[in-house]
């Protein structure tokens, strides 16, 4: 490749720039062009920008060891990722989240030639983070834990096969115990963000129970009428709706507030062991019978079945972007778009997990994690990578919840929570250990910068 001119070089630099986002206090996340010019790439102190250029149809910078890499246009998405971070361009304690192009995530399966269309090379940004380590260990159960949230006044809640539901403090440090609820349940949902109302579903007589605590807790309301056992319960938008799912493979819409049945939505031929609502009408469910199936829950009809799973559908997801991201136990994630107003088309399918994923969750930063079966969770990026496997526990991972600052937990069958974050380091150690590139590793020192 040859060298450009100096008055050519210089226009490059002055168009390719990069900056730190501080999104939140505690919290950096680096966006910067991933192009450097070939013995050219330095570092503008006075503004923190590292700086660099285009060299032809190929991405031309820097790894560790100050050895240019070089990535054809040619190349797919996950293959640039892979050179990126097998070159120490980012270490370790880094993810590479996604390449972007002018605000647009490029797909990890696709070539960059494929996606660039009118764009040009040195449009491209590189997205990175720093990965999700354990920061606090809740141990205390005697049982597989399925269920974990934050409430309001930041304790910790967990409900296990125990027959006990926790309360943790901010130190981790079990600070209530409450026996009697969950003695036969297996699904359990939050009514108030406070904690002191829920629903729980039993395996046992076939009834849901809604319970509200005041100096003691009492169930308010049972809710019979399914003939098999409750797998599935979830709290509508509205605020005092609920949907159950049950073994007799129907959903019913109930009244929280007086207990009365207003919907039974038939059409499974499996029982409904997950429940999500997509908007003030539709909720979708998944099933034993690899479905997922959406449903107007006014005309109590099912308006979409969504195939292509091979075993059962153990949890559903609505994201983001109006997509809807199905588990199953054939250790597969599929994300699904609609085709038309009634059929879903799978877009991506997420494989990676080695067991059968049990619960998903989407973060306020729009990454997607996954529980599985096979002792850990994943956090795959928006091009449809995995980005990280985060792995600690010796049991199954059961259920998710999400923190503030983008912080996950993970509860187990291992008896055992786990709260993951992306809680930096010292500033002048990372400079050290955590940014191999020598454009990294200037740009993380300077203060806040926007260039825009």
């Amino acid at each position: 490749m040859g060298n450009k001119c100096a008055s050519s070089l210089e226009q490059d630099l002055e168009r390719i720039s990069t900056r730190i986002n501080s999104n939140a206090p505690g919290e950096k996340r680096y966006v910067g062009c991933i192009i450097n010019a070939g013995g050219a790439a330095r570092v503008d102190r006075k503004g923190g920008h590292p700086r660099g250029c285009l060299a032809g149809e190929e991405l031309v910078f820097f790894g560790a060891d100050r050895i240019k890499i070089e990535l054809n246009i040619r190349d797919t998405v996950a293959n640039v990722k892979a050179q990126l971070t097998a070159q120490g361009v980012v270490s370790r304690q880094w993810n590479i989240i996604s390449l972007d192009c002018k605000g647009e995530t490029l797909m990890s399966h696709l070539t960059l030639e494929e996606q660039l269309g009118e764009r040009t090379l040195d449009e491209i940004t590189l997205v990175a983070d720093r990965k999700y380590r354990c920061v606090q260990l809740l141990q205390g159960h005697t049982s597989s834990i399925y269920f974990v949230r934050m409430l309001s006044d930041g304790r910790v809640m967990t409900a296990s096969e125990d027959a006990t539901v926790r309360y943790w403090s901010e130190a981790g440090v079990a600070k209530q115990v409450i026996r009697g609820l969950l003695t036969g349940v297996g699904s359990i949902e939050l009514l108030k963000l406070n904690g002191k109302a829920l629903v729980t579903g039993s395996l046992d007589d076939n009834v849901a129970r809604v319970w509200e605590a005041h100096r003691q807790w009492k169930c308010s309301h049972m809710l019979k009428g399914h003939a098999g056992a409750i797998l599935s319960v979830k709290a509508l938008f509205d605020g005092h709706s609920i949907a159950t799912g049950s073994a007799d493979n129907s959903i019913r819409i109930w009244n929280g507030s007086t207990g009365a049945c207003l919907r039974v939505l038939n059409g499974h031929v499996g029982g409904v062991t997950c429940i999500e609502e997509l908007d003030e009408t539709q909720i979708v469910s998944g099933s034993f019978d690899g479905t997922a199936r959406i449903w107007n829950t006014c005309s109590e009809e099912c308006v979409s079945v969504i195939e292509g799973h091979t075993e059962t559908v153990t949890c559903v997801l609505v994201l983001g972007d109006g997509g809807i991201a199905t588990g199953s136990l054939d250790d597969i994630v599929k994300i699904w778009h609609h085709k038309n107003e009634q059929a879903m088309a799978c877009v991506h399918e997420l494989i990676g997990h080695t067991g059968g994923i049990t619960c998903m969750l989407q973060l306020s930063n729009q990454l997607l994690v996954t529980g599985s079966l096979d002792y850990t969770a994943r956090v795959w990026g928006g091009d449809g990578s995995c980005i990280q496997m985060v792995a600690g526990h010796s049991g199954g991972v059961c259920s998710l919840a999400e923190f503030p600052l983008n912080k996950f937990a993970t509860c187990s069958s291992d008896y055992t929570c786990r709260i993951w974050d992306v809680k930096p380091a010292d500033l002048n150690q990372e400079n050290e250990t955590n940014l191999n590139s020598s454009w990294f590793t200037q740009a993380v020192l300077e203060e806040q910068v926007d260039t825009e």
